[in-house]
């Protein structure tokens, strides 16, 4: 374990790192399609897995009543197709697929929910890498769609900071390739993405987490690909590392510890 200067302990290890998290709610496939757990109203029998987007803790109680669930947004990906659903039990059809363009979609390469539930990052098969704002208005159903054209069309992964303020992407790269495959964009104050860093990681893999924030997003530590970590400021990843950490052996992953609540 090696703690930062900073406070925010991160292990540098060998192996792969279990996560849990609370869920809201579960979705469950049966020969019928997707199923809610509170409703038996299937999809399709032919639909693939299905995300639900993140969400804040909205519940309201009615008077005398029970807690009122929020509702809740989930894409399904088909064979073909990418479909987006709302679920909200205050409504008679609780569960109804959304419609507004771009939805559906041909079905992406890659696709990630950012962790405010605000925006869909994804590879469109002809577009390339793409990010869908929705509005934060429930009354307006206009949702944006902003390409990000210097990623490169074979991105197959992505990172978001914990408070979705930058985004990274990844993509395949070579020991001969001497082109950026990992791109960071970090999000303006109108919700636009713009170019902020690019570096180059030979072979790197879907699964690797090469890039990871602290929870408050103040500093941000990239994997380099001669097994060291840089340190760099959460808000300007193109600046000059804090800390470059080199140890006796190469470092293959590290993790922040998650954010303990005093006196607990």
């Amino acid at each position: 374990l090696k703690p930062c200067r900073w406070g925010s302990p991160f292990f540098l290890g060998y192996g792969a790192v279990w996560r849990t998290g609370p869920q809201r709610y579960q979705f469950r496939r049966q020969p019928g399609g997707v199923h809610p757990a509170s409703q038996s109203a299937a999809v399709h029998p032919d639909r693939g897995p299905c995300t639900c987007a993140p969400l804040p803790d909205r519940r309201t109680r009615g008077a005398g009543g029970p807690m009122a669930a929020p509702a809740i947004t989930f894409f399904t990906r088909g064979k073909e197709q990418l479909q987006l659903f709302g679920f909200d039990t205050s409504k008679e059809n609780a569960l109804a697929e959304k419609k507004e363009p771009p939805f559906p979609l041909p079905t992406p390469k890659a696709v990630q929910w950012s962790p405010d539930g605000q925006a869909l990052v994804l590879v469109e098969p002809t577009q390339g890498v793409q990010v869908i704002k929705f509005a934060r208005d429930a009354d307006n159903e206009d949702n944006v769609v902003q390409s990000l054209h210097s990623a490169p069309k074979t991105t197959q992964g992505f990172l978001w900071s914990p408070r979705s303020s930058a985004l990274a992407t990844m993509a395949p790269g070579s020991k001969s390739s001497t082109e950026p495959n990992l791109h960071v964009w970090r999000r303006d104050e109108n919700g636009s993405y713009s170019l902020e860093a690019s570096f180059l990681h030979p072979k790197l893999e879907k699964s690797a987490k090469v890039l990871q924030w602290s929870p408050d997003e103040a500093i941000c530590a990239r994997l380099l690909p001669e097994g060291r970590v840089h340190v760099l400021s959460g808000a300007d990843l193109s600046g000059a590392p804090l800390v470059d950490l080199k140890l006796s052996q190469s470092i293959v992953s590290f993790e922040f510890a998650p954010v303990r609540s005093k006196g607990g």
